[in-house]
């Protein structure tokens, strides 16, 4: 059974419901209300919490993410005296979760810590970067998450091939991508789509510990799923021992087999081959 048709976004059925009660009888509250809960095809894939500054909320951003702890129950026992005081069945099917005050507005997985959410800059395919903002003026943080995270087809396809499960200090975390990562990615595509054969393809350049490695992963996932480049040979080339078992490591998350490459000749044996594998 296909829960979502990643091939045709428009044949899901998407809905934003505003205040959407769970009720949690038993616990110090009675229900929790997330602001907007995004569903597709009845799962809920994104909560989005809003604060602004008031009386009572001096810093809205953190009370946001605070609240969306809160929620999926996330938060320690020191910290919330040892009751039950979410609902973490909401967050079952969760893609990522939004903390926003409208000026300011970020995202992360079911596993982030606060410190952890990040702001999405860029608005990627270019088709989402004509925009009207709402309150005229220049676009604020919320607009261009709204704009480069949630048209359907980018949300399908951040859901499909821009996030995974991968280990972190020895624990399993959800990783969804960051917006250098997706834009590089889309970029990487259409050079390779405009490509005659005998071109460069290009660079994407990474600063040390930005997450180069799973920018492969989500390029493999990605090339994969399009049914124009799918079979494509893939080459990892990497220039240290250390580095290639990481890179290995990490390279499995994409889902498929890797073929270790042990010399120059069996390399050209597999490049002059019909198979589309991935090689390291």
């Amino acid at each position: 059974a296909r829960l979502i048709d990643f091939d045709n976004p428009e044949a899901n059925h998407f809905v934003a419901i505003n205040q959407f009660r769970v009720d949690t009888p038993g616990q110090a509250k009675e229900h929790i209300r997330p602001d907007i809960v995004l569903f597709v095809n009845g799962l809920p894939l994104v909560v989005i919490e809003a604060k602004e500054a008031n009386t009572f909320t001096s810093l809205p951003l953190e009370e946001a993410k605070r609240q969306l702890m809160r929620y999926a129950e996330r938060r320690d026992d020191s910290t919330k005296g040892g009751v039950k005081e979410g609902e973490e069945r909401l967050f079952h099917f969760n893609l990522f979760s939004v903390a926003t005050t409208g000026t300011q507005a970020v995202y992360g997985s079911i596993t982030a810590e606060p410190d952890e959410f990040q702001t999405w800059r860029s608005i990627e395919p270019p088709v989402y970067q004509s925009y009207t903002p709402p309150l005229g003026g220049a676009p604020r943080a919320q607009e261009v998450l709204i704009q480069g995270m949630l048209p359907k087809p980018t949300l399908l396809d951040l859901l499909q091939n821009f996030c995974l499960f991968a280990t972190k200090r020895d624990k399993l975390v959800k990783v969804v991508c960051r917006y250098q990562q997706y834009r590089a990615i889309l970029k990487a595509l259409a050079r390779i789509r405009s490509n005659s054969g005998d071109e460069r393809g290009g660079v994407i350049w990474h600063t040390q510990g930005s997450g180069k490695s799973l920018t492969m992963v989500f390029f493999v996932k990605k090339l994969r799923s399009s049914k124009d480049l799918f079979d494509l040979k893939i080459i990892m080339v990497n220039d240290r021992t250390d580095l290639e078992e990481q890179l290995g490591g990490t390279a499995q998350l994409a889902g498929e087999a890797i073929t270790t490459i042990g010399s120059t000749d069996e390399l050209k044996a597999r490049l002059s081959g019909q198979d589309s594998g991935l090689y390291l």
